[in-house]
């Protein structure tokens, strides 16, 4: 979890809409997957947003309320642009968030539209025969391996691809950086970890003696917050810690307030914290209903600037996003699409 503060009015109206998607994603997520996850509601929410620039009228409004926002498309799509420049690497980390549409051969896309993608999302458009559906399987998948560090494998199945599939739209985040203060490989031993009060297992375990970190202590959400930076300063790692073994069904019952910015103060600590490796697989058909409030958006014609007049686009949760983390001593990596 991250917190973004800007001077710009746009820019933050956009990063606070982020931050009330990311709990109503996390919320409908949690329903609808196993207990242990990991999501990037960035990426869900980069591609809906685009959709929305696609999309006129009810339609479009629709979606940037589900998405909190605001409703001025001009405005959003200025923090979009905004957002993408702010979310570049350095020579301290590697950070890389890329937009693709691919769209079927034949089909006539808007020239506002076509614009907006690559002008405002930085989206590359390319033709493709979605009757070949393995090949075109095979050329969006290697493009999201070359955009994750071929961390992210097999996304598009050759089956959600037909005659029928007008566009395909992909956003991949990747991130890779160096903790500010690493932790000691000599530090790092088994103990144990909690699950639950009873289910208890051993882990490894990553440790930093009596370092400066920023932290604070909830009492409102009655857990702990902890900050760890990667190199650079402009990223961190905020893990949140209820103060019950049995604490988490409570915060998520106000992950509102988890995901509002925190009155971080710096303490002298003793961390530790497990080393893990996961990777997701979300089913988010549910969850998009849900956000979405219904089974299927239709943008009709009056509504959509994709296509032509004649023709009705829908919108489903064709594919099941995947998100990657890797935490060790040294560094993370953390790769996502959608």
């Amino acid at each position: 979890m991250a917190t973004l503060i800007t001077s710009d009015a746009a820019l933050q109206d956009f990063v606070n809409a982020n931050n009330l998607f990311t709990a109503s994603f996390y919320k409908e997520t949690v329903k609808n997957n196993e207990p242990n996850f990991l999501m990037s509601p960035y990426s869900a929410e980069t591609v809906l947003t685009f959709v929305q620039s696609g999309c006129k009228g009810e339609t479009a409004q629709e979606i940037r309320n589900s998405l909190h926002l605001p409703a001025d498309n001009d405005k959003v799509e200025s923090a979009v642009k905004e957002s993408l420049a702010v979310l570049k690497g350095n020579d301290k980390y590697t950070l890389h968030t890329a937009n693709k549409m691919y769209v079927k051969e034949g089909f006539q896309i808007n020239e506002g539209f076509k614009n907006t993608a690559t002008d405002v999302y930085q989206a590359n458009i390319e033709n493709i025969d979605f009757v070949l559906n393995e090949q075109a399987a095979d050329t969006m998948n290697s493009w999201v391996e070359s955009q994750t560090n071929n961390k992210i494998k097999n996304l598009i199945s050759p089956d959600i691809l037909d005659n029928n599939t007008a566009t395909v739209l992909i956003n991949a985040l990747y991130f890779k950086g160096n903790w500010t203060n690493r932790f000691v490989n000599y530090t790092t031993k088994e103990e144990d970890f909690y699950k639950t009060n009873k289910d208890v297992v051993k882990v490894d375990t990553m440790h930093h003696y009596r370092e400066w970190f920023n932290y604070c202590e909830n009492s409102v959400l009655n857990a702990k917050f902890l900050e760890l930076p990667f190199e650079g300063e402009d990223i961190s790692m905020i893990i949140v810690l209820p103060n019950e073994k049995e604490g988490l069904a409570s915060l998520e019952n106000q992950i509102e307030k988890v995901f509002a910015p925190q009155n971080f103060t710096r303490e002298f600590l003793n961390v530790a914290l497990p080393k893990f490796k996961v990777e997701s697989t979300l089913e988010l058909k549910n969850t998009l209903k849900n956000l979405l409030y219904q089974n299927r958006l239709l943008c009709h014609s009056s509504n959509l600037n994709l296509r032509s007049s004649k023709q009705i686009i829908r919108l489903y949760s064709t594919s099941e996003p995947k998100v990657s983390l890797f935490l060790q001593e040294e560094f993370q990596h953390l790769a996502t699409e959608a």
